[in-house]
Formats: C-alpha cells, structure tokens, sequence
C-alpha cells in the first residue's frame, strides 16, 4: 500500500451578477488525514470586469462563518510573524474571550472560536498584533 502526499480536485463556481460584492469570498480547502489537518485559504473577487479575480492575500483578518452557530473560523495572514491577542466582547462591553501570548506566522493562520455556548446576539471581535495588526469586526452568533 503506498500513501500519497499530493491531492486532487476540482473547484467550480460560475457566479452571476447577483454574487457581486464589496468583499470577497473566502473558500477554504481542508485536507485531513484523521490525525492531522491543513487549511487553506484563498480569497476570491467577484467583479463584473472579467468575473473572477484571485486576490493577492496580504495582512488581514477573515471571520466565518458570521453568523455563526457552533464554532468560528478566524483566518489571520500575516506579512509577517507577529504576537497577536484575540478578545471577544459582548456588544454590552462584558469580555467573553481573551487569548493572548498567540505567534502568528508569515502567511496564513486559523485559530478556531468555540460559540456553542454563547448567547445569541452581536459580538465585537477585536484583533491586535505587536507589529501593527489591528482589527475590531463584528460577529454575530446564532
């Protein structure tokens, strides 16, 4: 039995006019073996010059799903490796989540969220890094 370290497969989507829209989309592709995982990400523009344009990905913070239910996917890629501090607060100030002491690296990172047990309702998401990363999204749980 050999083992292959290379995978294959197709992604197709013909998106229509009513897929345009300001902010990309985030696809991302996970290979796992049951014991490890990689994600990648990959941002794609509609736009209605030549339809799909893959964006060059360059320092900043993608969130999702938002809303989110269960768990959320925070995708940092960074120019550079930093210290970041993630904290999530409720929209009435309270702190719900702090991790601090994180290293991202150069390229892409997923820190993944548990919100299975959080109150439906509005959340601030705010990023910061020790080398200029800052970010304050809002996110939503169901």
């Amino acid at each position: 039995q050999t083992k292959s370290t290379e995978a294959k497969g197709i992604f197709n989507w013909q998106p229509t006019m009513a897929d345009i829209r300001p902010e990309p989309y985030v696809v991302v592709f996970r290979a796992s073996d049951h014991f490890f995982t990689d994600d990648k990400s990959v941002m794609l523009k509609v736009n209605t010059g030549i339809g799909l344009e893959e964006l060059e990905m360059s320092s900043g913070v993608n969130v999702y799903p938002n809303p989110a239910n269960d768990i959320v996917y925070l995708n940092i890629n960074e120019a550079e490796k930093q210290n970041i501090q993630i904290e999530v607060y409720a929209i009435n100030g309270q702190q719900i989540l702090k991790r601090n002491k994180l290293t991202s690296q150069e390229g892409t990172n997923l820190y993944i969220i548990e919100t299975r047990d959080w109150q439906p309702g509005a959340y601030v998401l705010k990023v910061t890094g020790d080398k200029g990363l800052s970010s304050n999204q809002m996110l939503m749980v169901e």
